[in-house]
């Protein structure tokens, strides 16, 4: 684990990551496109497909923290940072889908926060050089990443689905 405090050792894994992240938030515009009226007419899919652009630039954005020459202390405050400005967004979705009439929350309302808290470990692991390190972060954005693909499947399938009951 001698790379767990080098961000600069995981450059290439990155660069690879923020493409394909740029990649799938541009197909994630084309299906919101494509799915426009449909979730337009939800409050609930409209919601869900805000969060999942919004996670998508965030994932992005992170990668392209991890790919600034810079230290792991810099690294890490950014993160923790990053993070910090992601948890209130967590927070309005849950508000989001009380108001919607939610009585219990989907499973994936949880696994979101939950993994802010794996990705707060990361960050301090980097910055004081114990722990995992990366490997934490690391694991953190690809949590993020599937969770991601998760919901645009699903919220793929919701719109279809309501838009076909609509017919």
């Amino acid at each position: 684990m001698e790379n767990a405090y080098h961000p600069e050792a995981w450059h290439e894994l990155y660069v690879a990551l923020c493409g394909a992240c740029a990649a799938l938030a541009g197909l994630l515009f084309i299906a919101t496109s494509l799915n426009a009226e449909t979730l337009i007419d939800s409050k609930i899919l409209r919601s869900r497909a805000g969060f999942n652009t919004f996670l998508i630039v965030f994932l992005v954005v992170e990668a392209a923290l991890v790919l600034v020459p810079q230290g792991r202390i810099a690294l890490s405050v950014e993160l923790l940072v990053l993070i910090a400005l992601l948890v209130p967004i967590y927070i309005w979705g849950i508000v989001l889908l009380r108001r919607a009439g939610f009585r219990r929350l989907p499973p994936r309302a949880y696994v979101v926060p939950a993994t802010a808290i794996v990705g707060i470990m990361g960050a301090l692991s980097l910055a004081f050089g114990a722990g995992g390190g990366m490997y934490i972060v690391t694991f953190f954005f690809l949590a993020q990443l599937a969770f991601v693909m998760w919901n645009a499947w699903g919220l793929l399938l919701a719109a279809k689905a309501t838009e076909q009951a609509a017919k």
